[in-house]
């Protein structure tokens, strides 16, 4: 009887190792995923930088793609690529990109800017102005009465 009991409790100590060591495996490749992520959402803002705007949404779509899954590096995608679709003048593509990041935060100052500058750009000042409003004033009074007058 006492061998049997000595067998099942070995068996329980294996299985809980045995998950114990897939758990840090796991653990461990999820780390190298987001930093492979982090390196190519780097990646990206350096070849923006330097003007390769294809290659830096490539390297942006790699991040997104491979590991960056927390929200905030989603919004700062989401913005760049805004910002590189505004600079080729691709400006639906650049709204979208833009909505996209204040999807994930609203209150993101650098795409509340932007959508501001691309609806300037097309000559939409109400639109501009709510979103110009968002990116100094988050508290967002005197913007819900900007949104109501345009809905007008």
């Amino acid at each position: 009887m006492k061998r049997k009991e000595g067998t099942v409790i070995a068996r329980k100590v294996s299985i809980t190792v045995a998950a114990v060591l897939l758990w840090a495996g796991v653990s461990f490749a999820g780390k190298l995923v987001e930093e492979e992520g982090l390196n190519y959402y780097n990646e990206g803002i350096q070849l923006q930088k330097a003007g390769n705007f294809d290659a830096a949404i490539v390297s942006y779509q790699k991040a997104m793609v491979i590991g960056v899954d927390a929200a905030n590096y989603r919004t700062f995608v989401y913005n760049n690529v805004g910002v590189i679709y505004a600079e080729k003048g691709e400006m639906d593509r650049a709204e979208a990109m833009f909505l996209e990041a204040l999807k994930l935060d609203p209150d993101y100052k650098p795409a509340n800017f932007n959508m501001a500058v691309l609806y300037m750009k097309q000559g939409l000042c109400n639109k501009a102005m709510i979103y110009l409003t968002k990116s100094y004033n988050i508290s967002g009074e005197f913007v819900i009465e900007q949104e109501a007058q345009v809905k007008k």
